[in-house]
Parts: structure tokens; C-alpha cells; sequence
């Protein structure tokens, strides 16, 4: 799919070949990855053996998750080794976005108490007074259709 991406590695211990599966997941950079292995070519795969890549490498196992493609029924593991660089940009850019929709609902719940000629802290009606009567914050000055109703 559009969120991961796949690739292969041989790994060698002694006269035993392991193939690696490479998972890389993550939007839009790759941010985890895990590898899970596909084929030994002369000793079966046994988990705790010699060739075992355990879990930092494979992932963490999600109880009773698993999936079938093309006929291989196979355990679902939750990547846990972080591509730092893609960790990064990822959170720099859902920081960015987290921080600018609470920047966008506070301006729009301010502007609006401006606009009603309401304390913006404590929605007290402030009337014609610079500072609000009931929490004490200092009034900005309102203008266009506010001002005039005022004058």
C-alpha cells in the first residue's frame, strides 16, 4: 500500500542463508520498520535459535492478528525499530498541523467574542468599557460594524 514499502536483504550465518523481508511504514515518511524472515535455505526458521532476529528486529506481536495474501497465513507484528529521520519529519509535520487546527478554533472563538462585544477570556458582556469588569483583561479595540453600533 501507499504507507509502506518493501525490501529484501540476505543475511548469512554460517552455511544457513536467511532472507529478510524489510517492512518500512509510515506518511509521508517512512517512520518504523520491521523484518520479518521469508526462507532458510539449509535449517527450518526456529524461533529462539541462532538465527533467530527477535523482537526489536520483527516487531511487537498483536495478539491473535493475522493476515493472508496470496495463500500465506502469517502473524501481524507492530514495527518497533524508528527510521529517525522519518520520525522526525513526521512528527515535526502532525505537530505543525495539531498546533495550527488549536490555533485556528482559538482565533475563531476570540474573533467571534470580539465580534458579539464580549469579554474574549470570560464572555462577559463588556459593553463600551476598556478593561472587563469581571475578570480584569484589557478590552483591544473593536472595529468595522462593532465600533459603529457603539457610537
Amino acid at each position: 500500500d501507499a504507507m509502506s514499502e518493501v525490501r529484501h536483504y540476505t543475511a548469512m550465518y554460517k552455511d544457513d542463508h536467511l532472507y529478510l523481508h524489510e517492512t518500512r511504514f509510515g506518511w509521508p515518511a517512512r517512520a518504523a520498520c520491521r523484518f520479518n524472515p521469508i526462507y532458510q535455505k539449509f535449517r527450518s526458521f526456529v524461533r529462539g535459535g541462532p538465527t533467530d532476529i527477535g523482537p526489536w528486529f520483527r516487531g511487537l506481536h498483536l495478539v491473535n492478528a493475522t493476515r493472508t495474501f496470496r495463500g500465506w497465513t502469517e502473524p501481524v507484528y507492530f514495527p518497533l525499530r524508528p527510521i529517525w529521520s522519518g520520525l522526525i519529519i513526521d512528527s515535526t509535520l502532525y505537530a505543525g498541523l495539531l498546533f495550527g487546527a488549536y490555533a485556528f478554533v482559538g482565533f475563531t472563538i476570540r474573533a467571534r467574542r470580539m465580534r458579539r462585544g464580549v469579554c474574549v477570556r470570560c464572555q462577559y458582556p463588556v459593553g463600551i468599557s476598556p478593561v472587563c469588569t469581571e475578570c480584569g483583561m484589557s478590552i483591544p479595540k473593536r472595529g468595522g460594524a462593532a465600533a459603529k453600533e457603539i457610537a
